[in-house]
């Protein structure tokens, strides 16, 4: 499959993900809506109810794995492909490896700052206007590559939320 088709596929599934994020922070506030108004005794505890809850959370954060997986796998090729590519234009003065540029996305918290430097770097080098196998870097960079920053932040966001909220589930006494 081309590049293009692979970043199709990896844009796909990080949007997915973001989409089930969306839907686990509203299921979240719900569920917390609910806990409250029984603390507070405006609404009765329902059994049918705390097992729909369940359910749906549950079923989202499988969702959010699956897609969340699928999004690294789409990524991860992607990412490979197109700095292997690079080389074989003869694109010059990489920062990074395509294993490298793979690789150090498994990193916690390196991952944050070099996924912008990897996405910043294909973007640049990969522009048609940058001709020349060295002025590459003097390339402009895209709001693309910000999108794509905001999406990966977002989702590394929901999940301390979604841990946060977990734990902070389990500190409470239901009467």
């Amino acid at each position: 499959s081309t590049a293009e088709t692979r970043a199709n596929w990896a844009v796909i599934f990080l949007a997915l993900t973001s989409l089930i994020s969306l839907g686990s922070m509203y299921s979240c506030y719900s569920q917390a809506k609910w806990i409250s108004d029984i603390l507070s005794g405006a609404a009765d505890f329902n059994e049918e109810q705390a097992t729909a809850h369940i359910i749906r959370s549950g079923l989202l954060w499988l969702g959010y794995i699956v897609m969340g997986g699928a999004s690294v796998v789409a990524l991860v090729r992607w990412i490979y492909r197109s700095y292997r590519n690079l080389l074989a234009f003869g694109v010059q003065t990489l920062r990074f490896t395509p294993r490298a540029a793979v690789y150090r996305a498994f990193i916690p918290f390196v991952n944050l700052v070099h996924q912008h430097q990897v996405m910043t770097e294909l973007w640049k080098a990969s522009d048609p206007e940058n001709v020349h196998p060295r002025s590459w870097k003097e390339g402009i960079t895209h709001p693309m590559i910000v999108l794509f920053d905001a999406l990966v932040l977002f989702d590394v966001a929901c999940v301390i939320y979604f841990v946060w909220y977990s734990w902070s589930l389990s500190q409470i006494e239901v009467p």
